[in-house]
């Protein structure tokens, strides 16, 4: 038998296969994309029960910082009012070399001081300040970020639910747009929305807890003993919420609680913020969510598997880009005589575009018109650069403060 000849077609059916398998993965992932977004919009129909849950006033506030005298003045004056005063804000002024520490000291803040050159992040920020909430009385931490406010009395609302529930608990973090309005910050804005309202929204529908945010969370302290939290982890929020998760306390979603934060006014500040968001989601899919698939499956955990499953599903834009090269891919294969990549792709996509227009319809249409089809186009395929620089490895490993 002359091996040469077989050769070419062995390896047909082997590049055939593992496309077919490719196909499946991302054909389930965009169902369950789908999934979220149909649910996600019939569940924010619905008149919230959750207003009649008890209010709490017993938290402090944790708000990690790094360079934030430009911003912090104006969070704490906000606070002031709805606190009474800020002895319950414990602000950890984090390898600042500006006046962050002094500002919020100055307004009543408890300020701690933490300054290491070699261990560097938002979660280090976290753990030191928790060694000092661990021996205070109140039960509830929140944790709120230097430039975000919270909408009314939410800051009772989220801790009473944390309480009652004894479970972490994740405000609706919503952005604002800055005065300048282009296609990029509109479709980032919309962007947002999915993934931190009508996603969540999905997953509560079947009663699924959600992924942690960044700030407006809640936690029963005693629940934090259990998670490493001290990490340079750029996504630490992300990977705080698979952690809790494993342990048997998931993170639930609580939309009636709205923490609000500004994107970054100049291009190039939002580009940054964008790529270290969307690398470090990046990076959690490929180096956290086998690991949580894996303690799910052994644990027979169906709520870390439900937020596992839910990490899987990419930035949109990303999702986009590789939905459109799996499509060019699979026609060249069809060239080859296999045609089942290239039609479970087609099949793919639909869904993925029967699911944006979900989006669109239920929340989209105050940030993008059907006009700017083209320059929305245009804008995911020009983000192209920043998921090269993601597979050169050339990610933030820092905690930067975002330019505003």
């Amino acid at each position: 038998m002359n091996i040469a000849s077989w050769l070419p077609d062995l390896l047909i059916v082997i590049v055939s296969v593992l496309s077919t398998l490719l196909a499946l993965c991302l054909l389930g992932l965009s169902c369950l994309f789908l999934a979220e977004c149909y649910f996600g919009q019939r569940q924010a129909r619905k008149e919230e029960s959750s207003y009649a849950l008890q209010t709490s006033d017993d938290f402090l506030i944790l708000m990690p910082a790094h360079n934030e005298a430009a911003i912090i003045e104006t969070t704490l004056n906000d606070l002031t009012p709805v606190l009474g005063d800020l002895s319950r804000v414990v602000v950890v002024a984090d390898n600042c070399s500006d006046g962050t520490a002094e500002m919020a000291r100055r307004l009543g803040a408890k300020v701690l001081e933490r300054a290491n050159d070699n261990l560097k992040g938002k979660g280090y920020a976290l753990a030191y300040g928790l060694e000092y909430i661990f021996e205070q009385p109140q039960k509830i931490v929140i944790v709120l970020d230097a430039d975000c406010s919270v909408d009314g009395n939410g800051l009772d609302r989220l801790a009473g639910v944390a309480l009652e529930q004894n479970t972490p608990v994740q405000a609706n973090y919503a952005l604002d747009a800055p005065s300048k309005e282009g296609v990029g910050v509109r479709v980032a804005l919309f962007a947002w929305r999915v993934k931190n309202f009508l996603r969540p929204m999905g997953l509560k529908y079947f009663g699924q807890p959600c992924q942690l945010m960044g700030t407006g969370m809640a936690f029963p302290k005693g629940l934090l003993r259990n998670v490493q939290i001290a990490s340079g982890n750029i996504v630490e929020d992300i990977q705080m919420g698979l952690d809790l998760g494993a342990v048997g306390h998931p993170p639930q979603f609580e939309p009636t609680v709205t923490v609000r934060s500004s994107l970054p006014g100049t291009d190039s500040a939002a580009e940054t913020q964008r790529t270290r968001w969307e690398h470090g989601h990046l990076s959690t899919i490929l180096e956290g969510v086998p690991k949580a698939l894996k303690q799910a499956v052994r644990k027979k955990n169906i709520r870390l598997m439900s937020v596992a499953m839910d990490l899987t599903i990419p930035p949109l834009t990303f999702f986009a880009i590789l939905l459109m090269v799996q499509i060019i891919y699979t026609a060249g294969l069809m060239l080859l005589g296999s045609q089942l990549p290239f039609i479970l792709a087609m099949v793919t996509l639909s869904i993925f575009f029967v699911a944006i227009w979900i989006c669109w319809a239920a929340v989209g249409r105050i940030y993008l018109r059907l006009t700017d089809v083209w320059e929305v186009a245009r804008f995911v395929f020009g983000k192209l650069s920043i998921y090269i620089k993601f597979f050169q490895r050339k990610r933030p490993q820092t905690w930067v403060r975002t330019e505003r």
